[in-house]
């Protein structure tokens, strides 16, 4: 089989480091938290969830809160991010047995790259396919179908597997199964919502 595992939420626990980059970012540019609590969540591209918590933000705070939040992050070597227990132990069964394993994310390819270095995950996955390393496609559905595409795969030998509804219809978008990780951010409710082929309670699981 063909796996490809949405980052956050899935492989990895990285919502502290995350949320904590962007507080320091809102505070050091004296912006409004009102919102934050409400409305922050992991999985959205970074300029999207910009978007979100500053609603009615101009497009050029919207960049310099980008940029500065890259720059916090990238550096902070992320202290608080680790993999979910049974993530390591799965990905080496699956690869033992011959399956083929990519990061499908809308995470960028520097702190995705970084934290399967810190976390000795980086040599399981043959291909890292991020929101920044595919030039003109926006959706994680059309992300799948080229990495499909690159790696000559049979699409029905194909599983996505993510924490979030939008990972799950994007997995359907491309023609594979999809499974639902339970253990992440996502809700339950929006997990069954999207129909996924399974509801993984954890990594052991797959």
């Amino acid at each position: 089989m063909n796996y490809f595992f949405d980052f956050d939420g899935t492989v990895a626990d990285t919502l502290p480091d995350i949320k904590r980059g962007y507080i320091e970012v809102m505070r050091s540019m004296n912006l409004p938290m009102d919102e934050f609590e409400r409305k922050f969540r992991i999985g959205p591209p970074l300029s999207e969830m910009v978007r979100e918590v500053l609603p009615g933000v101009s497009e050029e705070i919207c960049r310099q809160m980008a940029s500065e939040f890259r720059r916090i992050y990238d550096q902070s070597n992320f202290p608080e991010t680790f993999a979910y227990p049974g993530i390591p132990e799965t990905l080496e069964r699956l690869k033992k047995q011959g399956d083929r394993l990519f990061i499908a994310t809308n995470k960028r390819a520097l702190p995705t790259g970084l934290l399967l270095k810190k976390m000795k995950l980086e040599h399981y996955f043959e291909a890292l396919y991020c929101c920044d390393t595919v030039e003109k496609l926006v959706k994680k559905g059309d992300i799948l179908l080229l990495a499909v595409e690159q790696n000559k795969l049979n699409i029905a030998e194909c599983v996505m597997i993510g924490d979030t509804a939008t990972d799950i219809t994007a997995g359907h978008y491309a023609g594979m199964a999809a499974f639902a990780a339970a253990w992440g951010y996502g809700t339950r409710e929006d997990l069954l919502a999207a129909k996924p082929e399974r509801l993984l309670e954890s990594p052991e699981e797959i």
